[in-house]
């Protein structure tokens, strides 16, 4: 007889809480289909020097100026106030210890977040640009030189004050 009531109060249990049994299987077949063991993609780094970063925007600086009207042929030096830097992702661990009377003492240990032995870089900050030089054939026309002072300010994000413009031989 028991083994019938046992049989009774599975079947039960399993009309009940039928829907929930389904639910649990398929999240487990997504797991094992989706996030078993693969590993995770490798972070992207873009590895550049400041030389190969001051040049490639000096370039296309020159090839911006040129194209403003009245410009001409344009050369342009830009200075660098920083270098280029890499933020890595870290793992944060906070314990407190709560045995000293009236007192918490917290202890957090930081370290930097790895997959497959490389650091996770989250941000990549460029260098900071300090001042631009830019000689231009048309920048003895005032006017045409406040275009250039203010199309190079306003392309990468400084005050034209930082923008010097002489008129090129």
């Amino acid at each position: 007889m028991e083994e019938v009531e046992i049989k009774e109060k599975v079947l039960e249990f399993a009309k009940k809480y039928s829907v929930y049994m389904i639910i649990l299987a398929l999240c487990l077949i997504c797991w094992v289909a989706f996030g078993g063991e693969k590993s995770s993609p490798e972070p992207t780094q873009v590895a550049f020097s400041n030389e190969q970063y001051t040049a490639s925007l000096e370039a296309k600086l020159e090839q911006m100026v040129s194209s403003i009207y009245g410009a001409g042929e344009s050369k342009v030096t830009i200075t660098l106030s920083s270098q280029a830097k890499q933020v890595y992702g870290t793992n944060e661990k906070t314990t407190t210890d709560t045995q000293v009377e009236k007192s918490d003492k917290f202890q957090k240990e930081t370290q930097v977040a790895v997959v497959n032995g490389k650091p996770i870089v989250v941000e990549e900050q460029l260098p900071k640009v300090s001042g631009v030089c830019v000689v231009a054939e048309g920048a003895g026309n005032k006017k045409i030189a406040d275009d250039i002072r203010t199309a190079v300010a306003n392309v990468l994000g400084i005050r034209e004050t930082k923008v010097a413009v002489f008129r090129k031989n």
